[in-house]
């Protein structure tokens, strides 16, 4: 269903990814006839991947607004004001919906959730707004840049799912293996692994708004270091999980005992 409405969305929505850039250096890669199935795969894969990233209360949410406001800054002075205010509201309602969620302040007294329906619509307002800035006659930033505004959500899925299919299980198999699990396996609380994780996402959303805005860098170098952040999380957070959870919890017990 996920993959019907990302073929609607690429069709008659008109949200399409048609080209993906001049990421090898040679020529832009124009996508043509496989443009449609392409977006369906990319929107239902945000989808899942803000779906599954929801393990902790307000994950999914602030990872959200950290896409948002990272496009927000990179949209304002460049596309239509009503663009630019429609992604200011979307992360001002998420950011209301986290003082109940997280039971902030004077909202302590009543807790909601968003649940699977609200985590996909997410993952799927994130994806028609990174299509849109990015290959609509409004873009205003480049395809490899989108990446960096969603680099933990999509790290996260794609790491984890690899591992699960290496193991002979199913990629859509639940388990505690996401990045959210493994901090809390090291030692941190709910609250704190959230910090960390939203932390995390904000540096790599900076990277890829100082390689698009204040240092504007070729798709190349921007989607090569990428791959190379990717690389990293993979091989020292997901490959070795458990290693890296156990050196967290070692370092911190370090310092508690000094």
């Amino acid at each position: 269903m996920q993959l019907i409405a990302g073929v609607c969305l690429a069709t008659v929505g008109g949200s399409c990814i048609r080209d993906l850039g001049n990421l090898t250096g040679l020529d832009a890669i124009n996508l043509g006839l496989i443009a449609i199935p392409f977006t369906a795969v990319a929107i239902t894969g945000l989808c899942n991947a803000y779906n599954m990233v929801d393990g902790i209360d307000g994950l999914a949410g602030s990872l959200t607004i950290v896409s948002m406001v990272s496009l927000l800054l990179l949209a304002s002075g460049h596309a239509p004001d009503n663009q630019v205010a429609l992604l200011a509201y979307m992360a001002t309602s998420i950011g209301v919906f986290l003082l109940f969620n997280l039971k902030i302040g004077p909202f302590a007294n009543t807790k909601i959730f968003m649940g699977d329906a609200g985590s996909t619509f997410l993952g799927c307002v994130v994806a028609i707004a990174m299509i849109h800035f990015t290959q609509s006659s409004d873009a205003v930033i480049k395809p490899a840049t989108a990446l960096w505004l969603v680099a933990i959500p999509l790290m996260d899925m794609t790491s984890t799912m690899f591992r699960r299919v290496s193991e002979g299980k199913s990629p859509f198999h639940a388990d505690r293996t996401h990045l959210h699990h493994i901090l809390m396996r090291a030692g941190f609380n709910q609250r704190q692994a959230l910090l960390a994780i939203v932390l995390a996402a904000s540096v790599l959303a900076g990277i890829g708004i100082f390689l698009e805005r204040v240092w504007p860098q070729t798709e190349v170098v921007s989607f090569g270091l990428f791959v190379l952040v990717f690389g990293l999380y993979f091989e020292f957070i997901f490959k070795n999980a458990f290693r890296f959870a156990k050196t967290i919890r070692r370092l911190g017990a370090g310092r508690l005992s000094r």
